[in-house]
């Protein structure tokens, strides 16, 4: 079961996500060797291939206790922004794991999966970016940056005024989005500011 903090932290943060609107992932750089051990200082082991997705994620949990499955379920219910399956399909975007070798796990390596550990289902429900409004005249291109922002599961609006991140002049550096896909994690502002 959930113990009570747990419930109280995913309330506080359904309803700041319920504000902004948003989530984001957080990704790290892969080195296959690391594919079968246990994932130790990382929130993710990025194994993504280069094939479309849907915009929902699809979500599998593989090597946990059944707490911490009951954990990533209701992660999933209170945002709202995904679905949980019990095997890895052709759809499944995340495989939540341990880093024990399963069937499932190995399943998702194959199929260039997200590879993310229970601290970074957790942490995903309290870093959130909110709306990101791209200028027009950025470069990279304004497309191409809002496409990254999707494929990372990041928010964008056309409306400077409902954004809580604004990228180009008067805003944040188009790096900033940039260094936050490459690290795997939101970055401070503060030296991207332009």
């Amino acid at each position: 079961m959930i113990n009570d903090d747990i419930l109280q932290r995913l309330e506080e943060n359904r309803e700041n996500f319920n504000r902004e609107k948003t989530r984001n992932v957080y990704t790290e750089g892969r080195n296959s060797s690391d594919d079968f051990q246990l994932l130790k200082n990382s929130f993710i082991v990025h194994v993504m291939k280069n094939k479309t997705r849907e915009n929902r994620l699809n979500i599998v949990a593989t090597g946990l206790s059944n707490e911490d499955k009951d954990i990533v379920k209701s992660v999933v219910k209170i945002l709202g922004l995904a679905k949980i399956e019990s095997n890895v399909t052709k759809n499944t975007t995340h495989v939540v794991t341990t880093g024990i070798r399963t069937i499932n796990l190995l399943h998702g390596i194959i199929r260039g999966c997200w590879l993310v550990t229970l601290e970074w289902v957790l942490k995903s429900l309290e870093k959130t970016c909110g709306y990101i409004y791209v200028q027009k005249n950025t470069t990279p291109p304004y497309k191409i940056l809002r496409d990254l922002i999707k494929a990372a599961g990041g928010s964008v609006t056309e409306c400077p005024e409902t954004a809580r991140i604004l990228i180009g002049i008067g805003g944040l550096k188009e790096t900033w989005i940039l260094d936050c896909i490459t690290s795997g994690e939101l970055q401070s502002h503060d030296q991207y500011k332009q």
